[in-house]
């Protein structure tokens, strides 16, 4: 029998019994340092601290690196032994993410059966619900949150904090999402009406961050709200990383 690891993969990227499935390739490597410098100045990347409120000036909204260390020191801390709340314990071997086209998701359908979710960043099919508790958001009263997924990626972590004494590198995958906020219409189904959203300011701390990918529910299918128009009508955004030269002023969720 001639072995093929890539049917084995492919196999292993259908399979209903996993939450979901990231390519383990590294054929895609970002140096960080170089993919900051070349995106210096967009918002989504480093707000320019004269934007920003003083009291926010010791933790800047955005600031990917110090946002990325924080979002895998966390999930760190769930493995045995691990202590320190010192970012500078997270080192990215090679200071390199490696990028994925897409990512799969299985989750339970109304009528319990398995299905299956592929995002893209790079296509319509790119926006993520989680529930409201995984990740703290601010917005009471809603059971769910909804981001856009601008960049799916892991590293390889080694983590030097206390109790800790196996140096050998951990592979960590996540989101780079970007995240909807709630508009103050209330919607229900006795009204008839879909849930509203849309993009908070970009300086504000909760625009932009990293999700574990475990803590995605599915996928989720987002509307323009057409009738409220676009938020650049002359097509000229703030964000090259964002993408919102192409943003909408709202949006519906569609149940």
């Amino acid at each position: 029998m001639v072995h093929r690891p890539h049917t084995e993969i492919a196999e292993l990227a259908r399979s209903p019994h996993v939450h979901h499935h990231i390519g383990a390739t590294q054929k895609f490597p970002i140096h960080i340092g170089s993919y900051l410098i070349s995106h210096a100045g967009d918002p989504a990347i480093q707000v320019n601290p004269i934007f920003i409120c003083k009291h926010l000036l010791t933790m800047p909204p955005q600031n990917f690196v110090v946002k990325l260390k924080f979002h895998l020191l966390k999930r760190i801390h769930a493995l045995p032994g691990s202590e320190d709340n010192d970012i500078n314990t997270v080192i990215l071997k090679d200071d390199r993410m490696y990028r994925h086209n897409i990512a799969r998701f299985n989750y339970t359908t109304y009528d319990v059966r398995r299905a299956q979710d592929v995002i893209n960043p790079r296509t319509s099919h790119c926006n993520v619900m989680v529930l409201h508790a995984a990740h703290d958001m601010g917005h009471p009263g809603h059971r769910f949150i909804y981001g856009k997924v601008l960049g799916i990626y892991h590293v390889n972590v080694i983590y030097t904090g206390s109790g800790m004494v196996n140096y050998t590198p951990i592979r960590m995958e996540f989101l780079w999402v970007r995240w909807y906020e709630p508009t103050v219409q209330v919607s229900s189904w006795e009204t008839s009406t879909l849930d509203r959203v849309r993009f908070p300011p970009m300086t504000d701390q909760y625009s932009f961050d990293f999700l574990d990918p475990s803590d995605v529910l599915r996928g989720c299918h987002i509307i323009p709200s057409f009738e409220k128009g676009k938020r650049h009508p002359e097509g000229l955004g703030l964000s090259g990383c964002a993408g919102d030269k192409d943003d909408w002023r709202e949006y519906f969720v569609n149940r």
